[in-house]
């Protein structure tokens, strides 16, 4: 996923002690590491219920938005039902996520001459659209880096 200028930049994402048991700082803390050390800290909520979150990640996936930008979804931080272990699971969006990933690994398939498949209907569309970009400017395709392959996806919705 693209992130504009004003959030680029090496994000702490969480602390997790090296054990077998998963053991891990809460978000708060490392914000607060973050912020001492320099890095970018992500955004995060804490709800007192399942149905708290749950009602913000189903928002997102029908808004397929998060603060005005598309995201790939939420790594929810939680605790077992006794309350004593830290649980981790992510929850990850079909779109624009998922999709916009087929299209990467597509066009690389494409590339090497390979054959693909598509789940989503619009994916046949994008096929269609990079095989003429290629034929009409072969060397734009040539080193596929993240940075080309958002670039590439842009100009096909564009």
């Amino acid at each position: 996923m693209e992130y504009p200028k004003r959030m680029c930049g090496l994000y702490l994402h969480g602390i997790n002690r090296n054990s077998v048991k998963l053991d891990t700082l809460p978000s708060s803390k490392v914000a607060k590491v973050a912020a001492d050390f320099g890095f970018r800290h992500i955004n995060y909520f804490v709800f007192d219920s399942i149905a708290e979150g749950r009602e913000l990640t189903d928002q997102v996936r029908k808004d397929q938005m998060l603060d005005g930008r598309a995201i790939e979804g939420f790594v929810v931080r939680c605790r077992t039902n006794n309350g004593t272990s830290p649980f981790m699971f992510k929850i990850k969006y079909e779109q624009p996520y998922l999709m916009f990933r087929e299209w990467r690994k597509v066009t690389g398939r494409i590339l090497a001459g390979k054959p693909r498949w598509s789940k989503y209907e619009l994916t046949m569309h994008y096929v269609a659209w990079v095989k003429m970009r290629i034929k009409k400017d072969p060397a734009g395709f040539i080193n596929m880096s993240v940075k080309s392959t958002i670039d590439v996806r842009k100009r096909f919705l564009d």
